[in-house]
């Protein structure tokens, strides 16, 4: 993700304050989350907890973000290409 937005050109102050929020944090938690439902090692690894479900809708949240943020950066590039 840090390389897409580094190969679109958004400034780092962008990258860094996307990057170094608690909403990229809840990103890997909730990876977390769906490695223990994917993968289940054993009963209790199915369970998803309140935390759980927050935990995934912020990272959803963030992900939508900072994609809409990089495919808007880059739209504006082929823009300034293709007048």
């Amino acid at each position: 993700l840090r390389t897409y937005a580094e190969v679109s050109g958004l400034a780092d102050a962008d990258i860094d304050r996307f990057f170094g929020d608690n909403a990229f944090g809840q990103l890997q938690r909730a990876k977390r989350v769906r490695d223990r439902l994917t993968h289940p090692k054993q009963l209790g690894d199915v369970t998803v907890t309140r935390a759980d479900v927050l935990d995934v809708t912020y990272a959803y949240n963030w992900l939508v973000r900072f994609v809409s943020e990089v495919e808007k950066k880059l739209e504006g590039e082929r823009r300034q290409d293709n007048p």
